[in-house]
């Protein structure tokens, strides 16, 4: 059992924690970050994809599998008509 199952508390304290350490770790001298936000989106094309859809993961639901391949297939026929 994880420490941050025990208590909602624990785990948005662990949450918490990871958040502070990255922004300490970005404040770390050589990092660049953009200055200012374009409107326009960017150009984008997937056009490659050659992970598995459907894996055994341990003793998990497979309808999760099954859920998961529909909402990827959503998101492809949104991003492939705007």
């Amino acid at each position: 059992m994880r420490l941050s199952e025990i208590h909602p508390i624990v785990y948005h304290t662990r949450i918490a924690q990871k958040r502070l350490f990255r922004r300490i770790s970005d404040l770390a001298p050589g990092k660049k970050f953009a200055h200012e936000k374009q409107e326009a989106d960017l150009p984008v094309n997937c056009s490659k994809h050659s992970s598995l859809l459907r894996r055994t993961l341990g003793n998990s639901d497979p309808q999760l599998q099954e859920n998961k391949v529909v909402n990827l297939s959503i998101a492809a026929r949104r991003s492939t008509a705007s």
